[in-house]
């Protein structure tokens, strides 16, 4: 049955009564054609090792009594082994029980041995003479074992100290016997309840302030946050503290922005307003300084910026004098010869329009008068009642009828007059004058005026009343 297995037939034995000569089991090796390999193979060699010192050197087994179980055994471990054998069950069954081993552990060996097949050693004529006492011994020594190692209980014994010491460390770690205390959580608390909590667990607490949207007080941030410290350490503490305006009345505009940008209030607007304080100077803050915002509320600067003289060149007189009033400006009103702006217009002022200039000073203002109209006008105021004195005779200007402007302060006119007599009277009576109302006459003549307005020429002759 083993041959139809799969095993390589065994050589025909010199006799086949004959027992197998004790030497044939000394190693694994020899029995079964391959190496021994891993603790299993060194097993079976120590087994085998054993079975030998027990049996009488030279000793052989019966050539008779063998049982078929025996004789199949003997047959096994003499024949030869090829890859084939090596792999039935059957065949590793009967090596393993004439190891003295069970026939799971022949599996497992045949298993891990190599299929190399080595040829069984030749049976010489002492090979078939064994003792019946050697016989019955033989299979009792098969199964002897080597004495069992300490090693494994000391490991085992480590193993669990070191389990008992970690448990020990673990649950000491745990009740903040060493390695620290744990550090509360106290992000977002009050300032006055993060503190108490540290204090505690046995630490400090520095504070440090910082601006923020948040209810002043509140705990921003903790270093450490967690974890475990040293007992007595400190933890270091933000606290909330509320942006409030900064006093930025007379600094600049850019110095108040920077400071309202470090109270991280960056939404600024600006209005302007005229003031003799230096432009850009800032005037006031809206909401007042000290008052808490968020960062996303507004603040309104209002900005300095110069007085400047207006421009009036054309408004009337009196539309340029409210102007220059309306900047806190005095107008000084004075008359400014030319013939190319209408006459009682502004021309211009000192100083001239745009000029930066304090509020409360003094602005000349030129209104345009025309020379050839004021001359004019003088003309027609003298000569009312004034005599004129031709080669004809005297005449008393009666009517002024039309002025004329000839340059150069030179004005002609036309008047009428009535022609007067002066009637002188006898011993030392006097004299009177006399009118001829009834035929008055039409003369024309010219006046020449001075800067001063003074008459420097006139023709005909003038005599003012």
């Amino acid at each position: 049955s083993e041959q139809a297995d799969g095993a390589e037939p065994a050589p025909a034995a010199p006799d086949a009564t004959a027992a197998l000569k004790p030497g044939a089991l000394e190693l694994p090796a020899a029995e079964t054609g391959i190496v021994p390999v891993g603790e299993r193979a060194i097993a079976s060699t120590a087994e085998a090792e054993a079975a030998t010192e027990d049996e009488p050197a030279g000793a052989l087994a019966p050539a008779t009594g063998a049982g078929p179980l025996e004789a199949g055994v003997q047959t096994a471990a003499m024949a030869p082994r090829s890859a084939s054998a090596t792999g039935n069950p059957r065949a590793q069954a009967a090596r393993a029980e004439a190891r003295g081993a069970e026939p799971g552990d022949a599996t497992r060996t045949d298993t891990a041995k190599s299929p190399k097949t080595v040829a069984a050693p030749a049976k010489g004529p002492s090979d078939k003479k064994t003792s019946a006492t050697e016989k019955a011994a033989a299979p009792s020594t098969a199964q002897a074992r080597p004495p069992r190692s300490k090693v494994p209980f000391i490991v085992g014994a480590l193993i669990a100290l070191i389990a008992v010491g970690g448990v020990a460390a673990a649950g000491t770690y745990m009740a903040e016997m060493w390695g620290g205390k744990t550090v509360p959580s106290v992000v977002g608390l009050p300032q006055a309840e993060a503190e108490a909590a540290l204090a505690d667990k046995g630490f400090a607490a520095a504070v440090t302030e910082e601006k923020s949207d948040e209810a002043p007080g509140t705990v921003l941030a903790a270093a450490p946050d967690g974890g475990r410290a040293e007992e007595g350490s400190t933890v270091e503490l933000t606290v909330a503290v509320a942006r409030t305006v900064p006093a930025v009345a007379g600094l600049t505009q850019q110095e108040a922005v920077d400071l309202l940008a470090a109270e991280g209030l960056s939404s600024v607007e600006v209005t302007e307003e005229k003031s003799n304080e230096a432009a850009g100077t800032v005037l006031a803050v809206t909401p007042e300084a000290g008052t808490a915002l968020l960062s996303t509320d507004t603040v309104t600067l209002t900005v300095a910026v110069p007085f400047t003289v207006p421009d009036v060149a054309g408004s009337s007189r009196d539309d340029a004098v409210a102007a220059l009033e309306a900047e806190g400006y005095e107008a000084d009103v004075q008359r400014y010869y030319t013939e190319d702006a209408e006459e009682g217009t502004a021309v211009s002022t000192d100083p001239e329009a745009g000029t930066e200039l304090n509020s409360g000073s003094t602005v000349t203002l030129y209104i345009a008068k025309s020379r050839a109209a004021e001359l004019r006008e003088l003309t027609t105021g003298v000569l009312p009642g004034a005599t004129l004195t031709t080669e004809e005779g005297t005449y008393l200007v009666k009517e002024v009828k039309s002025t004329s402007y000839k340059g150069d302060g030179e004005v002609s006119y036309t008047v009428v007059a009535v022609k007067s007599e002066v009637v002188k009277f006898p011993f030392g009576l006097g004299e009177k004058t006399y009118y001829d109302d009834k035929n008055p006459v039409t003369l024309e003549g010219g006046l020449v005026w001075n800067d001063n307005d003074k008459i420097s020429y006139a023709n005909p002759e003038i005599t003012l009343p």
